[in-house]
């Protein structure tokens, strides 16, 4: 019961904000694995946030078929990323 007590008041004073001005000052202070990790996270979100973009270009442009298609892909790229935590 005294961890989740410790993780209740710490996510009272945890500000979101807080934490990108953090991350934000450690990478632009030349830390070299704050870069590395950034570059990783760049990696990562380009292939998800083009399909997202896919998603509504052909939304706009009326292709069901091809929405369903891109739908299907989002949903694989998201469960090879966070499927692991369904696991365990």
């Amino acid at each position: 019961m005294t961890l989740l007590r410790d993780w209740r008041m710490r996510m009272q004073n945890f500000r979101m904000s807080d934490w990108y001005d953090q991350k934000i000052e450690i990478i632009f202070s030349g830390d070299s694995r704050a870069i590395m990790q950034l570059g990783l996270l760049l990696l990562i979100a380009t292939p998800i946030v083009r399909v997202m973009f896919s998603i509504f270009a052909f939304a706009i442009e009326g292709d069901r078929m091809y929405v369903l298609f891109t739908l299907i892909v989002l949903t694989v790229l998201l469960y090879s990323l966070f499927g692991s935590f369904l696991i365990a």
